[in-house]
């Protein structure tokens, strides 16, 4: 299992817990909640569902991360952007297509939120943001889908989408 030392007190601080239960998330003993979320951070945390660990030191350890989420479906090559932040709706989606949901999400004129700010979300995003509010992943009432997201909003989802399964 993996520990934090930065995480007591914090709003996520259970569902970040209960993912380092699982031995999901990063490894070094920080889990920085409140960083801002990159590409490459959320990419660490979905793989090391699969039991891989990234060790940043390790020569050629990127490469390597990346050429798994490739295969993985969670970006296509050309996509690579290690410090690009990532919004709301950008983590949702990279999520969902990593979880194989990217074929149906992309159906269009089939879903419907109740997100108080729907007419916000971008219509190539919506079945996106639809299928995270049904599998609860992004939950109430707003998804602010432009909004950068942090660590801590990437934990919350994916140990929703873990205790849903």
């Amino acid at each position: 299992t993996l520990r934090y030392d930065d995480v007591a007190g914090h709003w996520a601080a259970s569902e970040i817990n209960g993912l380092a239960r699982y031995g999901v998330g990063y490894q070094g003993g920080r889990f920085e909640p409140n960083k801002q979320l990159t590409q490459a951070d959320l990419i660490v945390l979905i793989l090391s569902c699969d039991g891989w660990r990234f060790d940043p030191q390790e020569e050629g350890a990127l490469d390597r991360l990346y050429d798994r989420a490739y295969s993985k479906g969670l970006l296509k090559r050309g996509e690579r952007n290690e410090t690009q932040s990532l919004t709301r709706s950008a983590a949702v989606r990279m999520l969902l297509d990593g979880w194989g949901y990217g074929a149906v999400a992309k159906l269009n004129g089939i879903y419907k939120t109740s997100y108080t700010d729907d007419e916000s979300i971008p219509a190539a995003g919506y079945g996106y943001a639809a299928l995270a509010q049904a599998l609860k992943l992004a939950d109430g009432g707003r998804l602010n889908p432009g909004q950068s997201a942090a660590r801590a909003d990437a934990a919350l989802m994916l140990f929703a989408f873990m205790e849903r399964n």
